[in-house]
């Protein structure tokens, strides 16, 4: 199941590590996670999909002691932002007990490694010349989008500091900043659903519950 892993202040840990970590306490086999919403509520996860009220909050979370953790989901966002954003929350939920001033930066690295291991997309993203092409059909085997494609190519060193600039400005030429080709099936929880309505067989009012 889900674990508790906070980085140790040293840095004798890194994101990456933790990552790799959930994903094996988690079950997730290597490469592309199918259904990331599913993995986290077989877990006992509860993911509810709602407006937030802020069309600049994408997701939240709470893990409170003794309870199962909640990641809030805003129905305003595109699958693959969805998937990334979800990442980027398990990540607080799992290493932030404690807020630091570089969580923010730790939680997309958490994100990036949990959803493309280094490892498992390395040959993905050096089987060629990176171009929006490539990520484009990228985007479809790892359900993230173009955006956080090129990022991890550019961090794991498969492209130099100026392709990475050149590649993102032919994505906002492109018009891909705000909306992107390659649109993913989006994931739906259940969990919730299911509990309430295995509760009121059971002869519980929704009052009650």
């Amino acid at each position: 199941g889900l674990i508790r892993r906070p980085l140790p202040a040293d840095g004798s840990d890194t994101p990456e590590e933790v990552a790799r970590e959930v994903r094996a306490a988690l079950g997730v086999d290597d490469g592309p996670i199918a259904d990331l919403v599913g993995v986290l509520e077989a877990a006992g996860v509860v993911v509810v999909m709602r407006g937030l009220g802020s069309e600049r909050i994408d997701a939240m979370v709470s893990w409170p002691e003794a309870q199962r953790p909640v990641v809030l989901l805003g129905d305003h966002i595109p699958a693959d932002r969805q998937r990334f954003s979800v990442a980027h929350e398990l990540a607080h939920a799992v290493m932030h007990q404690v807020p630091t001033e570089s969580q923010e930066a730790e939680a997309d690295r958490f994100a990036a490694e949990f959803l493309m291991p280094a490892r498992d997309i390395l040959p993905d993203l050096s089987a060629g010349p990176v171009s929006v092409p490539t990520l484009a059909r990228l985007k479809e085997k790892w359900r993230v989008s173009i955006a956080a494609l090129l990022r991890r190519a550019w961090d794991l060193d498969v492209i130099s500091d100026g392709r990475y600039r050149q590649l993102n400005i032919e994505l906002a030429r492109a018009g891909y900043r705000s909306v992107e080709p390659v649109v993913l099936e989006e994931e739906t929880p259940s969990l919730l659903g299911r509990m309430v309505k295995e509760r009121i067989a059971g002869g519980e009012s929704v009052a009650e519950i």
